[in-house]
């Protein structure tokens, strides 16, 4: 059930709107095991990779510069309680050395607001007792989830330490795809290009694919 789970939040978060305009810029960079790294992204946020103990990897945070503490990519990659998208490391029945052998797709929010609704909306579908509408938390989260404008950053690691314990990583060298809305103000820090959006245009994410993550939410509140 947890893999089917995951397959549908895919579904529902790989969403964007097919055709739009949009611009992007990529980079590549290695991380030590044990290190942190830091890079802006545009609008004054920046991304993160926070290291996990004993060189287990890292945890993906996107947050404004002046507020590290405000995680801009969480409320938008469920599962909101088990291991999603942001964590690079050994966890969640999975070692580091696995994580880092696929990519790694990461939205984010892009404005202050949607960060504050966005924030609340995932909390009360972990916790619905503390909403003033219990049995809505669940699907008022998912209906926002499927509509909010998001940037994408797509982690792709290129190369990895591969001796030792699979559980720890001594460095990893990957690249960054960065993927936003025109109107997107980007680091100067980067490249940027004007490109179409070609992810598939799942955000409709009905039947099946709707009734699994709503499902999936009550489980992780269980």
């Amino acid at each position: 059930m947890h893999f089917r789970c995951r397959v549908a939040f895919f579904l529902l978060i790989s969403a964007s709107s097919f055709g739009q305009p949009c611009i992007q810029s990529d980079f590549v960079s290695t991380v030590k095991g044990g290190d942190s790294f830091q890079q802006p992204l545009g609008n004054g946020l920046v991304l993160h990779f926070n290291p996990l103990k004993d060189k287990w990897g890292w945890e993906i945070v996107v947050s404004q510069e002046d507020n590290p503490g405000d995680d801009w990519a969480y409320p938008v990659n469920p599962p909101l309680r088990f291991g999603n998208s942001q964590y690079m490391g050994t966890g969640y029945g999975e070692s580091v050395r696995q994580k880092l052998s696929y990519r790694h797709e990461i939205r984010f929010l892009l404005t202050k607001a949607d960060y504050s609704r966005m924030s609340k909306l995932a909390h009360n579908a972990l916790w619905p007792s503390e909403s003033s509408q219990p049995e809505n938390a669940a699907s008022d989260y998912i209906t926002a989830l499927k509509s909010v404008p998001t940037g994408t950053v797509i982690l792709t690691p290129v190369d990895y330490d591969r001796t030792g314990s699979p559980e720890t990583v001594e460095w990893m060298k990957f690249t960054a795809l960065v993927i936003a809305p025109p109107d997107f103000t980007g680091s100067s820090d980067l490249h940027w290009k004007a490109r179409r959006c070609e992810l598939t245009d799942l955000q409709k994410g009905e039947g099946k694919a709707h009734a699994c993550e709503i499902t999936c939410l009550r489980q992780l509140r269980g």
